[in-house]
């Protein structure tokens, strides 16, 4: 009979298990889950905004093309390679 006591007083009513790994298996896999997920739109975020500047950059090249400058020039204000810019 004493060790029933034990066993349900370790067991706190959570189940079987009774240190309550299913909780805090689920408690851990939550939280990296979430964490996965902030890490995740942090990354999608960054490609984004340079995909935005290397977009930006090519369409000023274009522009800068259009109007007779050097494509030299180009590549040093834009960065650009040679090779890019003469592709526009």
């Amino acid at each position: 009979m004493r060790r029933q006591c034990v066993w349900k007083t370790l067991r706190g009513n959570t189940g079987d298990n009774p240190w309550g790994a299913k909780n805090g298996h689920d408690e851990g896999f939550a939280e990296g889950r979430a964490e996965g997920r902030a890490e995740g739109e942090a990354i999608g975020l960054e490609k984004g905004k340079e995909a935005g500047k290397l977009e930006e950059r090519t369409e000023n090249a274009r522009r800068m093309k259009e109007c007779g400058v050097d494509s030299a020039i180009i590549s040093t204000v834009t960065g650009l390679t040679l090779s890019e810019i003469e592709a526009l």
